[in-house]
């Protein structure tokens, strides 16, 4: 499937417009022609025409859920011209199913629609992200990727990467470190890459960021000299990045300001006079301020990753043992490690990112444990997950339900008491659940299912 997708993306297909959907309306279900099995969510900007050629973005959710990019890219797409496209059909999983949406959203594209050759990206989210950076090194047709959430292992040294990369991620999502290092790597081998943090955690960026990004891939299209540049708009991002730099000057971030100008000066390159920026690098290289405020940074990463380090080997640990004090013990770390930075925002948000890397681990993990059938180690990651969302019924149902199948009674109720504590009320969900109808004969369950219970929605993990 693969080299089949490779294959396509070396031969680009003619534009050859059909009957499009009404422009300036986001169309949820767009059945592909050439595999029916395949669809995808539209936007067509509101001044679309067939008579001239526009960028494209296709985008890949790991859920299948091709309205959320798409939506999330809306805003900024009818503001910048762009025509938005994510897959009804990607997901996490093997690369074929995600190749398999891409190469139809792809055919199905180039049949309808006015396409600019020369301006074609992609965009990501979590697994979806990684997909997208995968198969933009398969392509060699792609502009550039937007991964939001994940980034994706760069090729040998010495293999150029051939299209720009913007990253965009949480301030406290849980890769974050690893988006950070991705951005490191890019630079180091001078490819073009920025990387965009946003106040938030695993989740498609807002209309307001992906408005930043659609701007970043404009700056390039002027840079590159496929679009006609565009002065006020060059002007107007080069001030407002002026004054976030000095922003995070005046909060002591002065590390953080520097690489702000450094991003600056090299996407404006060419594109106006740069004096002004040249003098902020200047002042701040080689100055006390800027090595402490360096440092610092450093030894923050250092902590991060030690404790990464840390949750990673346990994770991995080939027969895992149940050690939820081990797990506690770290999190009674971290919380002391919060409690005497409570001020600092910087420590704040790497203890915020630590939790959400011990819980999403937890969860992805107990359900790949599920799926293979490991019912009771699928049960102890998610007991890890529940230290950090210990008010989430739905986990705890899911506890329960993995005890169940696993053949232990004695936690499986225990567990579905906590999650009925938390406010699980569907009650016929649990009477209907096939791995609890060996607990229908206990005295204990019939007391769960018959006690009045405060009514409340089963909560999302």
């Amino acid at each position: 499937m693969l080299i089949f997708f490779f294959a396509a993306f070396l031969s680009l297909p003619q534009t050859q417009p059909g009957s499009e959907p009404a422009p300036g309306q986001l169309v949820e279900r767009i059945i592909c022609r050439q595999d029916a099995e395949q669809s995808y969510a539209l936007y067509l900007p509101s001044n679309y025409q067939a008579g001239k050629t526009w960028p494209v973005i296709l985008a890949l959710d790991p859920g299948a859920r091709g309205e959320f990019p798409v939506e999330a890219f809306r805003e900024a797409a009818e503001k910048y011209g762009y025509i938005l496209i994510g897959s009804n059909n990607s997901r996490n999983g093997p690369m074929a199913v995600g190749g398999a949406a891409l190469h139809a959203m792809w055919e199905d594209a180039f049949e309808r629609f006015s396409l600019d050759t020369e301006r074609i990206y992609l965009t990501g989210f979590s697994g979806g992200a990684r997909m997208a950076g995968r198969f933009a090194l398969l392509s060699k047709r792609v502009r550039g990727v937007i991964l939001c959430g994940a980034g994706f292992d760069l090729p040998e040294l010495g293999e150029e990467i051939p299209f720009s990369v913007l990253l965009l991620s949480g301030n406290w999502d849980s890769n974050y470190l690893e988006l950070k290092t991705l951005n490191a790597d890019l630079l180091k081998r001078k490819a073009r890459g920025r990387l965009i943090a946003f106040d938030g955690g695993h989740l498609w960026p807002s209309p307001s960021v992906c408005e930043q990004a659609l701007q970043w891939l404009e700056i390039g299209a002027f840079r590159d000299g496929i679009q006609p540049s565009d002065s006020t708009l060059v002007d107007s991002l080069y001030k407002q990045e002026l004054k976030r730099g000095a922003t995070l000057e005046g909060s002591r971030q002065f590390f953080n300001a520097y690489l702000t100008y450094l991003d600056l000066k090299t996407d404006m390159e060419g594109l106006r006079e740069l004096s002004e920026v040249e003098k902020r690098i200047a002042q701040l290289e080689g100055s006390n301020r800027l090595r402490s405020s360096l440092e610092e940074a450093q030894r923050l990463e250092k902590i991060e990753r030690r404790y990464i380090k840390d949750f990673l080997r346990e994770f991995f640990r080939e027969k895992p043992k149940k050690r939820l004090n081990w797990w506690q013990d770290k999190l009674d770390s971290i919380t002391k490690m919060e409690q005497k930075k409570e001020e600092d925002q910087e420590y704040q948000l790497l203890v915020r990112r630590l939790r959400e890397f011990i819980w999403r681990n937890g969860w992805e993990r107990s359900w790949v444990a599920g799926e293979a059938g490991k019912y009771g180690q699928a049960a102890y990651l998610a007991e890890i997950a529940a230290l950090i969302r210990s008010d989430s019924n739905a986990l705890y149902f899911r506890i329960s339900r993995m005890y169940a199948l696993s053949g232990q009674e004695t936690e499986a109720l225990k567990n579905l008491e906590k999650a009925i504590d938390a406010g699980f009320d569907d009650l016929e969900k649990i009477k209907a659940e096939p791995a609890f109808m060996a607990l229908h004969e206990k005295t204990r369950f019939q007391e769960l299912i018959n006690r009045d219970t405060p009514q409340s929605s089963p909560s999302e993990p």
